[in-house]
């Protein structure tokens, strides 16, 4: 699968426990592995998050299949914000 938001392969997250977050116009991710699983956050605008209400969260095992169903998760959450901008 493509990779279209740039985020780091699985073991940025599993050995070290990082978060990252991105923008891709207004649809805006966080992914966070500092726990025990990784949680992953969708939010619209031009805000940062603190500033926003998630529109969906969801959390993934903390392992390389984990890292693949985040991503997965992730574009299928893009793919209904497009979805809604284009009715």
């Amino acid at each position: 699968m493509e990779n279209r938001f740039g985020i780091p392969k699985s073991d940025y997250f599993i050995e070290n426990n990082n978060f990252y977050t991105g923008s891709l116009f207004l649809f805006n991710y966080r992914i966070d592995a500092g726990g025990d699983m990784i949680h992953a956050t969708v939010w619209y605008g031009k805000m940062c998050l603190a500033k926003s209400k998630p529109v969906a969260e969801k959390d993934f095992s903390k392992d390389s299949d984990g890292c693949d169903k985040a991503l997965n998760w992730l574009e299928e959450q893009y793919q209904e914000h497009i979805k809604h901008l284009n009715t």
